[in-house]
């Protein structure tokens, strides 16, 4: 259900997460039936899931670049490819030269916290909804991996912390899941 569900909002990474998630609980559930011919055939899934997305559901979106040197022939790859490689120059672009600064604390990675006072409960001045774009080349780019809002908002001290916290969390409760035994740990 929540595949079809983000299947209808069109968020495409998310639902590649539910997928890999969902291969992964039945890999932990069913061990040595995952084989690398269903890796590759969950690749091809994956892709052909971004080109039809693409070609008829994201249909007010820019499907061809100027100056672009991706081969036409392979043309209807080419926001897929973009949208699996982009975060690494939108990354680097930021890390290089600060695009904007935020106008609160924050800005990106607290965003609900901010909406929730300002717009809901009125306990502050509102914040305009920001996605932090920055150009690598075809286009302005906003997804930049995990470390990307965080890096933007808190710097690379940010950075550490908060990934030494996600990964002190999952690693309490994968050893909640080995020595606990109960199956929604493990899950």
């Amino acid at each position: 259900l929540s595949l079809v569900g983000l299947l209808l909002a069109g968020i495409k990474q998310y639902v590649i997460f539910t997928s890999a998630c969902a291969v992964v609980a039945y890999a932990v559930l069913k061990p040595g039936r995952i084989s690398i011919r269903h890796a590759l055939f969950g690749l091809v899934a994956i892709l052909s899931f971004f080109v039809i997305y693409d070609t008829y559901i994201d249909l007010f979106v820019t499907h061809s670049f100027p100056e672009s040197r991706f081969p036409q022939w392979m043309a209807f790859v080419e926001r897929p490819y973009l949208y699996f490689t982009g975060s690494w120059p939108a990354m680097d672009r930021l890390v290089m030269d600060r695009v904007i600064e935020e106008p609160v604390f924050g800005y990106i990675t607290l965003q609900p916290i901010w909406k929730i006072l300002g717009d809901g409960l009125r306990l502050m001045e509102p914040v305009g909804r920001f996605l932090p774009e920055v150009e690598i080349g075809p286009q302005g780019y906003n997804v930049f991996s995990f470390f990307g809002e965080i890096y933007w908002d808190f710097g690379i001290i940010g950075v550490a912390a908060i990934s030494f916290l996600v990964g002190w969390f999952a690693s309490s409760l994968s050893l909640k899941a080995v020595t606990g035994g109960a199956w929604g740990f493990v899950l």
